[in-house]
């Protein structure tokens, strides 16, 4: 008889705490956030920071041709700003590659094209240099054209390592 009282009072206390959390039966369980996706976030960084480079090395090449048709423009600058056109289109045409190579996911492709930006543009930065001294708009070009090469070697390196 001790043990039917025994599993009564069991009983009795188990539907007591049952009684006590009845939000236990209603709680919704909530989904987990979706995954980042990094190299999606990766890939659409390079893109779009190749097309704005695209742009600006464009434009660039604009006021270059304007400086090499100003009559003005002495002999050792024209020199400079042949060998700069030069090396920025190859610039532009390693830009196109990027973007090319990104969407078919050749990232060793990727960055070999990204480090070759960075060499053309620094090529121009240095020849300056060392023919009529520091010119500040290339300067700031190329420094400009270093900054987003690195963000995106930065990038390209979360997924290649």
């Amino acid at each position: 008889m001790a043990s039917n009282i025994n599993q009564v009072v069991l009983i009795v206390s188990m539907a007591s705490l049952l009684a006590l959390f009845p939000q236990a039966k209603s709680t919704a369980i909530s989904k987990a956030p979706a995954p980042v996706d990094v190299k999606a976030q990766m890939n659409r960084f390079i893109k779009s920071t190749m097309a704005i480079g695209m742009q600006k090395t464009r434009e660039y090449l604009q006021g270059i041709e304007m400086q090499v048709n100003d009559p003005a423009t002495s002999e050792t600058t024209l020199g400079c700003l042949k060998a700069c056109k030069d090396v920025y289109e190859a610039a532009l045409d390693d830009m196109k590659k990027t973007i090319e190579d990104v969407e078919s996911e050749n990232y060793y492709k990727v960055n070999m094209d990204i480090s070759s930006i960075s060499t053309n543009i620094d090529t121009c930065s240095t020849y300056y240099r060392e023919t009529t001294g520091e010119d500040l708009e290339v300067k700031k070009f190329s420094d400009w054209v270093m900054e987003i090469t690195n963000d995106c070697l930065d990038r390209l390196e979360t997924i290649t390592s």
